[in-house]
């Protein structure tokens, strides 16, 4: 009888060790996974805040012009 509980013994040992080393396992694959979406994540930012910047500076080239245009309107309607 000893021997068969000594056996069960092991064999839930076994299968106690093999479970902690399935969990290490998924929580590195997990820890991986989150590390290259914060990656991701941050180039899409970095992508967007690019973009964002060189809207603005569009929108103040077309502010600049918008008053160039303007200032030429009316200089053009005073000598008129």
């Amino acid at each position: 009888m000893d021997a068969k509980i000594l056996k069960y013994e092991a064999l839930l040992e076994k299968i106690n060790a093999e479970q902690k080393e399935q969990e290490k396992i998924q929580k590195e694959a997990s820890e991986l996974q989150i590390a290259q979406t914060k990656e991701e994540c941050s180039l899409k930012i970095i992508e967007l805040m690019n973009d964002l910047k060189k809207e603005k500076e569009k929108c103040g080239e077309m502010k600049f012009e918008m008053e160039k245009t303007e200032k030429e309107k009316a200089q053009a309607q005073k000598k008129s």
